[in-house]
């Protein structure tokens, strides 16, 4: 029984979260990877690219809409939102706004996504920043104000993620 396990662990680990990822209504998807302490509001609202994953801890507000790239990282205790209020009114209704985040991103540690933010491909977001509107493709982005571009690739050639099986 131990070498069985020893030889299959990647394979059964992989499809325990794909089977975990399917009854949360992600689909049935061995290629994305989704820590099972990520919480997701509507899950049916998330576009997820192949070989990305996120991490424990992480909240994802899908109610406007989620789309998120191919080969994407999203770290642990991120929080991605798409839904606020609307300040005008008396009642503070709901404002729906999606959020895109491009392919070859990593979200780092903490860091919070606001409604309607656009974020380009090969971007990197550093720990616990405020990402609002839109971030250039290539870029380093720190906080709200600080931001400059990479002069090299986020992911330089990915071949998917070896250790957890992932490979093209």
């Amino acid at each position: 029984m131990k070498i069985f396990l020893k030889k299959n662990y990647k394979k059964i680990l992989l499809g325990y979260y794909a089977f975990y990822n399917w009854r949360r209504g992600l689909g049935f998807r061995k290629d994305v990877l989704i820590r099972p302490s990520v919480k997701i509001l509507e899950p049916s609202k998330l576009k997820i690219g192949s070989f990305s994953t996120i991490s424990n801890g992480s909240r994802i507000d899908c109610r406007g809409g989620v789309t998120i790239g191919s080969n994407s990282i999203i770290s642990g205790d991120v929080v991605i939102l798409s839904a606020s209020h609307e300040l005008s009114s008396g009642t503070f209704g709901l404002k729906l706004s999606s959020v895109t985040i491009g392919d070859n991103v990593w979200i780092a540690e903490g860091a919070k996504i606001l409604p309607g933010s656009v974020i380009g491909d090969n971007v990197v977001i550093s720990a616990f920043s405020i990402v609002r509107g839109r971030v250039k493709s290539g870029t380093l982005f720190i906080n709200m104000e600080l931001s400059r571009e990479l002069t090299e690739k986020v992911v330089p050639d990915f071949k998917g993620f070896e250790l957890m099986g992932f490979t093209r």
